[in-house]
């Protein structure tokens, strides 16, 4: 996931100081810009599913969120976020 600018990450930030297992999959440039997600994720019925969240400190403007599988062409999403 690309960001327009820093990411508001104080909640995985927060949670690796309880559990440092918490996402650990989960990597953040130290730009705050991108964040990468090694994980998986059952298909069921040619789906599969992932979430994720927005907090209000995130910065409005133009993101980009890229799935990619294995043996298949990657996906990629641009969305815009207004504040």
């Amino acid at each position: 996931m690309l960001l327009p600018s820093p990411g508001d990450w104080t909640q995985i930030i927060d949670g690796r100081a309880n559990d440092p297992r918490m996402l650990r999959e989960t990597t953040i440039s130290t730009d705050g810009k991108t964040t990468v997600t090694h994980d998986y994720a059952a298909c069921i019925d040619g789906w599969i599913e992932h979430g994720w969240n927005v907090s209000k400190d995130d910065p409005a403007g133009n993101w980009t969120i890229k799935v990619e599988i294995a043996g298949y062409v990657p996906q990629v999403w641009r969305v815009v976020f207004h504040e």
